[in-house]
């Protein structure tokens, strides 16, 4: 959460489309990283752990749950909620 709010803050002056330009690009560059990991390099696990204890990996990030969704579906369900946007 922390880490959310700092973020937050740092684009707070940002106009919406610098931020939508920015989450595509950086998006862009993690699909790409994505692409060119080898088997052992998915399964590795850093020296960072999720809150039940188990080590974070690049498998588990992407087994992530938020608000019921991967990562990108749990902020964006957060983001609708915050403007009232409907489906």
């Amino acid at each position: 959460m922390e880490f959310n709010k700092k973020e937050i803050r740092k684009r707070k002056s940002w106009s919406l489309k610098e931020v939508i330009n920015e989450w595509h690009n950086s998006y862009k560059a993690l699909l790409e990283k994505i692409d060119s990991l080898i088997k052992d390099e998915w399964k590795y696990k850093s020296k960072h752990k999720w809150l039940n204890g188990s080590f974070v990996s690049i498998q588990s990030l992407y087994g992530y749950r938020y608000l019921g969704e991967g990562h990108e579906g749990g902020h964006a369900k957060q983001i609708k909620e915050y403007f009232k946007i409907k489906d």
